[in-house]
């Protein structure tokens, strides 16, 4: 089969990368990372990100849980063990 006879879009599809960090609040340590792609007139979501962040996290997200959207870059590590939530900031931070 040729492959100029396969039919290629002429358009870009535009969308936007998200991450949602689930983490605790008294110690800052990060319990769920949560990435999405949203697409402009994507499928309508029925939860929020923070919810379904939430919701992923599981049995982690405890009491003491809170949820901050992030830039995806700052938590695109290979051993996210050494990443933290400073808490006066609520900013990612490395230990």
């Amino acid at each position: 089969m040729s492959s100029s006879n396969l039919a290629q879009s002429t358009t870009s599809i535009e969308s936007k990368s998200r991450a949602h960090v689930v983490y605790d609040k008294t110690s800052g340590e990060i319990l769920h990372i949560h990435h999405s792609v949203v697409f402009p007139q994507g499928v309508p979501v029925r939860e929020s990100q923070e919810a379904r962040a939430l919701r992923f996290a599981g049995n982690k997200a405890g009491a003491n849980a809170e949820v901050i959207e992030v830039d995806p870059a700052s938590v695109n590590h290979r051993n996210s063990s050494g990443i933290r939530i400073d808490l006066a900031k609520r900013k990612v931070v490395c230990k």
